[in-house]
């Protein structure tokens, strides 16, 4: 069985080759100052909880929240289960955003990043597509697939 895990340790945390294939533990795209990215669940097909994680070097909040609501974050996770499928966020400070998938196994903690995580990245028309592998088990790409769009 492959374990993702040690090639991204043995290539340092960058994106390695799986069956030809070029597979990523995270992915930065660049973002301004007030600019909107959508983020959309597109499928699952795991028995885990799954969940987007977004960082970034600044700051950003809901789209069209209310002006009173502090909602600013510079990390959340979206989990599929309770986020909406779509959500847009608008970049307040920073310039980019770092995303990443984690999953829960039903325990309660948040995984990422090891075992058989991993995502096949394509950007398809401005439209970033992330097809993510979570770690149990062997690699399957269909577990997770999202999409980010700069707006």
């Amino acid at each position: 069985m492959c374990d993702l895990e040690k090639l991204f340790i043995d290539n340092l945390g960058e994106p390695v080759v799986y069956k030809g294939q070029a597979v990523c533990g995270d992915f930065r795209i660049p973002v301004r100052t007030g600019q909107v990215f959508r983020v959309t669940f597109v499928e699952s097909s795991s028995k885990f909880g799954q969940g987007i994680s977004i960082d970034t070097n600044g700051q950003f909040v809901l789209h069209n929240a209310r002006p009173d609501a502090d909602q600013g974050c510079s990390k959340i996770i979206l989990w599929e289960k309770t986020a909406p499928k779509i959500t847009e966020w608008v970049a307040e400070k920073g310039d980019w955003i770092e995303v990443w998938n984690a999953w829960d196994t039903g325990d309660g903690v948040i995984d990422s990043g090891h075992r058989n995580a991993g995502m096949l990245h394509s950007e398809e028309d401005g439209v970033h597509v992330f097809r993510c592998s979570d770690g149990p088990g062997d690699v399957d790409f269909g577990n997770l697939v999202f999409t980010v769009e700069v707006l």
